[in-house]
């Protein structure tokens, strides 16, 4: 029986990839929501963590999104570096150590450095005197990757993708009940339906996850036109580190991808 990945969005298509290439059968249902997890045109691919184990993943991700450009022949990301700005030291200084923890290539820059490299960046006096510009950071066309895996994974003899919604799940017997009234046995299941997990484990009667609500606003700005000033070719991504206010949120600050091309 194959493994059953539930979800078709970067992390299900990414998980039934895998498991084909390795050599193992593997059948991917998609419900085909509107509101999904995976959306946009456009994401950071980044080093730039604290934690060495998330850069050792973050490493990782890099040598697949070369495979998968290879295999398929797309290109899924502008390299652009990433620089880390923030209002403290402490997590610019703890993102640093990281790096030299790992031999991880970086710069710390002042104000002046970074108006100098980029002349359109201007940070103000509330941003520490302590950016940290790392070379590994791109600007990843998020939606040609999320197409990409899929048309791979379809292309893969031992996948199969079914834009199908799972009405009921028996554990005991390892089987899902498609909404045509199918059911397909499974060998292990993989949920990786993001914004919908605690449906599809109310379905398995499982405990549900706790939800944990998060406000994020984008902007987008124009540019001039005929104008490169502000294209992944000049601008690297940044990461703007803000300490929370108060002890129960999560975090807060910002995220800025440079403008793609078409």
């Amino acid at each position: 029986d194959p493994v059953v990945v539930l979800g078709g969005g970067v992390m299900g298509l990414s998980t039934a990839w895998s498991l084909a290439r390795s050599g193992v059968k593997v059948t991917l249902l998609d419900a085909g929501h509107a509101e999904k997890g995976s959306w946009g045109e456009s994401r950071i691919a980044r080093v730039s963590y604290a934690d060495p184990m998330l850069v050792r993943l973050a490493r990782r991700s890099y040598e697949l999104y070369d495979a998968l450009a290879k295999e398929s022949g797309e290109e899924l990301m502008y390299t652009t570096g990433c620089l880390d700005v923030g209002f403290t030291r402490e997590s610019l200084d703890s993102l640093a150590e990281t790096y030299e923890e790992l031999g991880q290539s970086y710069e710390r820059l002042t104000h002046r450095q970074v108006a100098q490299r980029w002349p359109m960046l201007q940070l103000s006096k509330e941003y520490v005197e302590a950016s940290v510009f790392c070379p590994n950071g791109d600007a990843v066309l998020a939606s040609v990757v999320l197409e990409t895996l899929k048309e791979q994974l379809i292309r893969l003899a031992l996948a199969q993708y079914m834009e199908q919604a799972v009405l009921e799940i028996d554990r005991t017997k390892k089987t899902v009940t498609l909404e045509d009234g199918r059911s397909i046995k499974y060998s292990k299941l993989v949920v990786a339906a993001g914004i919908w997990t605690n449906h599809v484990l109310k379905a398995m009667d499982l405990a549900l996850l706790p939800l944990v609500t998060s406000i994020e606003q984008q902007t987008y700005y124009a540019t001039p036109e005929g104008s490169e000033m502000y294209s992944s070719g000049r601008l690297p991504v940044i990461i703007e580190h803000n300490p929370a206010p108060e002890p129960q949120m999560k975090r807060r600050g910002g995220y800025m991808i440079p403008h793609l091309p078409d």
